[in-house]
């Protein structure tokens, strides 16, 4: 097998790849089409970014539903959108915000650590380290890089004798630094 591309080919296909949004974790020239398999097996975790959201894709950020409700376009930067609803012995208190706004991981961590033991925490953040999914059962917390893009948003459940001995979560939530 020939390599085909000429050097003007390849720099045209690195120039592309750099422009791209979200930034590639690698890319690699596979000479005479063989890629080294300690890539995929060793590659480690993708770097932070500190490129903001291209205006390009803010638009892109969601399709609007036949419905018309909470998971409509994401809300306006600075504005985080805010619902609670009450079922089967649980209130659950859901968060949206826009992603081009930023968490700082640590900080994040530490605010939701001072929530109750009990609460059910469920979120996908954009963070100073990417973006990721926190995920608390049982007072463990998991953190994973996530690959949704649309939204950060979290969703704490906790039960209702918790919710009604004045927990302000709302309170608490909104509060959540923001880079």
């Amino acid at each position: 097998m020939l390599d085909q591309s000429t050097p003007e080919q390849l720099n045209a296909a690195h120039d592309f790849v750099a422009k791209r949004w979200p930034p590639r974790k690698w890319v690699h020239e596979a000479q005479q089409g063989e890629l080294p398999f300690a890539l995929l097996t060793q590659s480690g975790s993708a770097e932070a970014s500190n490129k903001d959201m291209p205006t390009s894709h803010q638009q892109l950020a969601a399709t609007p539903s036949l419905e018309g409700t909470f998971f409509d376009f994401p809300p306006p930067p600075g504005k985080p959108q805010c619902e609670t609803g009450t079922a089967l012995g649980y209130t659950s208190t859901g968060l949206r915000w826009h992603p081009s706004e930023r968490f700082e991981l640590d900080r994040l961590a530490a605010c939701l650590g001072e929530l109750p033991r009990e609460a059910r925490i469920k979120g996908v953040f954009h963070t100073d380290n990417g973006w990721k999914r926190l995920n608390r059962a049982e007072g463990t917390l998991s953190v994973e890089s996530s690959a949704w893009r649309q939204d950060s948003r979290l969703e704490v459940i906790l039960p209702d004798t918790l919710a009604r001995q004045n927990v302000d979560i709302e309170a608490l939530l909104l509060s959540l630094a923001i880079l």
